[in-house]
């Protein structure tokens, strides 16, 4: 109950912008010119967006022995991703380990294919990151660079405990109890099996995937952006449609909602917009967001209704 209060900080804080800093009559004036053309144009890069997500998982359930149609990944995929829109940092998509589950597959391979999922994700994203501080570098406010320097130390700091992996990895089975060094050292060489599956020869086409995958999620926001009548230059939508998906990871807010608007009205000001109209081009580029929830959130409610997804929510009935 009160990581749900806690999450209601960003709700009050949307209700803030709304009501007291935001021109309404600006506002509702963008409302009222934005395109309903827009919702056609992005279906394109929308279906590319999920063509690649289910050949990815596609090759990371085959490096773990699972092997299911097309229509079926692509139902369970949606479907997981329907639940993560609703729950924090999208935890609710590894529902979809249990659907796996239900076809009768074992639960190592269900987990390890969703988390590798998610860690290329998160990558692909650090990349972004990265090319959000370059284009923004100098109107970055200091405490933001500091930020962003310690991230970039904590990568590198994860890039080294790889490397020493070997050798942390016997210092950590020395360190615990005989009793669990059995079942620790089993865990962590079924999660090398399935990361070194993942490096394979595809391993860089996944990378690929990922990469290309938050692209166009970020062409998706621009596009809604210009349907809004706002005109910004596509580097700068993608570094701000950046720095808007971490706001989703912050716990006090839903789904980023009122946190993002406040980052985006920031990002604005940086670069130059004049107060009143950074004001409400980052209240509108945050709402995009919040379009592009809707947007994937009905995607997945349909797949979730659909027949082909209904057989994967009782054991033993999918194969």
């Amino acid at each position: 109950m009160k990581k749900f209060y806690l999450r209601l900080i960003g709700v009050g804080l949307f209700v803030y912008l709304l009501g007291w800093v935001v021109d309404a009559g600006e506002l509702g004036g963008v409302l009222k010119r934005f395109n309903p053309w827009t919702f056609l144009y992005v279906i394109p890069f929308h279906a590319s967006l999920w063509l690649l997500r289910v050949r990815r998982w596609q090759i990371l359930l085959h490096n773990e022995e699972i092997d299911l149609p097309f229509w079926d990944v692509l139902a369970v995929a949606a479907s997981g991703f329907y639940i993560g829109c609703l729950t924090p940092g999208r935890l609710g998509e590894f529902a979809k380990v249990n659907f796996i589950m239900n076809a009768g597959y074992s639960f190592r391979g269900a987990f390890m294919s969703t988390l590798l999922e998610r860690l290329l994700d998160v990558a692909a994203l650090f990349f972004y990151v990265l090319f959000a501080v370059w284009v923004c570098w100098e109107a970055l406010p200091e405490t933001m660079v500091f930020y962003m320097i310690l991230i970039a130390l904590g990568v590198c700091a994860l890039a080294a405990a790889y490397l020493l992996r070997r050798p942390l990895k016997t210092a950590l089975l020395r360190l615990i109890p005989e009793s669990i060094a059995g079942g620790v050292e089993e865990k962590l060489r079924i999660f090398a099996h399935s990361v070194n599956a993942a490096r394979g020869p595809g391993g860089w086409r996944l990378m690929a995937y990922a990469l290309a995958m938050w692209g166009l999620n970020h062409i998706i926001i621009y596009l809604f952006f210009c349907g809004a009548g706002f005109d910004i230059p596509l580097y700068y939508s993608f570094a701000f449609s950046t720095i808007g998906s971490l706001a989703a990871l912050i716990p006090v807010s839903i789904y980023g909602v009122g946190v993002r608007e406040s980052m985006m009205i920031g990002m604005f000001s940086l670069v130059g917009y004049a107060p009143g109209e950074a004001k409400t081009a980052g209240f509108v580029f945050g709402m995009m967001f919040v379009l592009l929830f809707l947007y994937h959130t009905i995607w997945g409610l349909i797949w979730w209704s659909s027949p082909v997804m209904q057989k994967y929510f009782s054991k033993n009935s999918a194969r």
